[in-house]
């Protein structure tokens, strides 16, 4: 069986850390699962008030993106972005937690944790 094809409302979470993801691309506006739009091709998204792997105000530096991995369902040609769907590394910067005159650096993954619907599956 495939995996839950991702939505508008979808649960991203981080791997490693905490902080707060935001979604900066839409999904579609003409393929609907449970009358929500699908996320295709990739999911970009920025991480603010980071704070893990030493660095606390911690900010994405450039946005991150969670590539769809469906290897059989397409939209306009770019596959669907699937419920498990992980980012590659994105590089966060702030403040070293230890002493927070300093800067640090990290990283971190974001991935989809819920699909948002549980209607429709895809590979």
């Amino acid at each position: 069986m495939g995996k839950l094809v991702a939505v508008d409302g979808c649960t991203l979470q981080l791997v490693s850390g905490s902080g707060v993801i935001t979604i900066e691309n839409q999904p579609s506006s003409k393929v609907f699962a449970d009358n929500k739009g699908v996320y295709f091709d990739e999911i970009k998204v920025t991480i603010k008030e980071f704070k893990g792997g030493g660095v606390v105000k911690g900010s994405s530096t450039v946005p991150g993106s969670i590539i769809g991995k469906a290897t059989k369902c397409f939209i306009d040609n770019k596959p669907v972005v699937l419920e498990g769907d992980k980012s590659l590394s994105i590089t966060i910067a702030g403040q070293n937690e230890n002493d927070t005159s300093k800067g640090a650096n990290t990283t971190t993954i974001v991935e989809v944790k819920v699909a948002g619907q549980s209607k429709v599956f895809a590979t």
